[in-house]
């Protein structure tokens, strides 16, 4: 089960999910397809403590992430892993700073033409090369993965923001407030209560 933070200071409500079985997925639209063009996809991550579960999911676009095609952000022990086309992408080695107990991270996938770039708030961790990779997935998975049992968020999540052009290109300042649909956002998700938990503010729904 997960739960809903409402009116969570600056970033409006998150969702909470409890590390073993929640998560939250959306119905198939072509939209949500990253397929070869420019993305970004965003989000705030709040962990309890700073010690995680061995493995955990942040965002997946509904295609096996060991297979062609698909994409998926996840963790596995300590390394975050951008999993793009089958192939772990970016393997970052998780710090004691990165993710202070109960405090809201941002975090960033963005591709820019054949390179694609892990940003933790704001910090460039790391970079791989997708030329030619076509990302079919349109069935957003937020915090989980799927197909992939047991790699569930024991965290929050909010302000999560697909984009299909590349936002930040550079180190840059992370957001301080909920995150705006801006040009190109297909997919943008935050709870202001209960009652809007799975509400898309973005122009796709």
């Amino acid at each position: 089960k997960f739960s809903i933070e409402s009116k969570f200071q600056a970033f409006l409500g998150s969702i909470s999910f409890n590390g073993s079985n929640s998560f939250f997925a959306f119905d198939t639209n072509s939209a949500y397809a990253l397929r070869t063009g420019n993305f970004t996809v965003e989000w705030f991550q709040k962990f309890p403590s700073v010690t995680y579960p061995s493995n955990g999911g942040f965002i997946d676009t509904g295609v096996n992430i060991n297979g062609a095609g698909g994409f998926g952000v996840f963790w596995e022990n300590t390394t975050i892993k951008v999993r793009p086309n089958g192939s772990d992408l970016i393997a970052y080695g998780i710090t004691s700073t990165d993710f202070p107990a109960n405090t809201w991270v941002h975090m960033a996938v963005v591709r820019n033409g054949n390179t694609m770039t892990l940003y933790i708030n704001g910090a460039n961790k790391g970079s791989g090369t997708v030329t030619g990779q076509d990302y079919v997935g349109s069935y957003p998975y937020i915090g989980s993965l799927y197909q992939y049992g047991g790699y569930v968020n024991n965290g929050s999540m909010s302000n999560i923001r697909w984009t299909k052009s590349a936002v930040y290109t550079s180190a840059f300042t992370p957001p301080s407030g909920p995150l705006p649909s801006i040009a190109n956002t297909v997919l943008l998700i935050w709870s202001a209560s209960s009652s809007s938990a799975f509400v898309d503010s973005s122009a796709t729904n």
